[in-house]
């Protein structure tokens, strides 16, 4: 397994691509957050994946887009 031990964060996840790549990551032994403008689109894929994963809601395209890493380290709550 590639990236176990690691924490991936992937945008984007409601489309093909971005839900694809968090799942290969997923497989591969990676803690996964995956967001996506669309939260209920997020849940729906990090509820698919086989390991860890948490959704969040977040807009990359606003002007200040919020910072995911807080949320992406392993011990967060």
């Amino acid at each position: 397994m590639l990236l176990t031990e690691k924490v991936v964060i992937v945008t984007g996840v409601g489309g093909g691509l971005g839900a694809g790549i968090a799942a290969v990551c997923s497989r591969e032994g990676a803690q996964v957050v995956v967001a996506d403008i669309r939260e209920e689109a997020a849940r729906t894929v990090a509820e698919s994946l086989p390991g860890d994963a948490l959704a969040v809601h977040c807009d990359v395209g606003s002007a200040a887009p919020p910072s995911l890493a807080p949320i992406s380290s392993p011990t967060a709550g």
